[in-house]
């Protein structure tokens, strides 16, 4: 299995690491604005760590449109959404939101 480091493993293990989000399927890369960087994991999801927003971690339709909408290139903004009244334990749930409007998802993590 690839390694998993820095900011990246630090939100791959608060997401449960290889159990809950799966093994990394490759090495940490650049992410496409040549800022952060990204890796992919077998989940289906991707964690990416950019200095002005830190690690955050997406995966299913939010994923998808991110992906669909060129990532760090989109005008779809990104951010984690770690706690919320909403949430059961074990969960963790993902906000994309831009100015025509938003997304959301959600991922049992335990």
């Amino acid at each position: 299995m690839p390694e998993v480091i820095g900011a990246i493993r630090e939100k791959w293990l608060v997401l449960g690491g290889e159990a809950g989000f799966g093994a990394a399927l490759d090495i940490e890369r650049p992410t496409f604005d040549g800022v952060g960087r990204a890796q992919s994991f077998h989940g289906g999801g991707t964690i990416s760590w950019h200095p002005a927003v830190g690690a955050f971690a997406v995966w299913g339709a939010i994923g998808a449109k991110w992906i669909a909408l060129g990532r760090e290139r989109s005008t779809l903004a990104i951010r984690p959404v770690m706690s919320s009244p909403t949430l059961r334990p074990g969960e963790a749930a993902g906000e994309a939101t831009s100015s025509t409007g938003s997304l959301h998802g959600r991922r049992r993590v335990a």
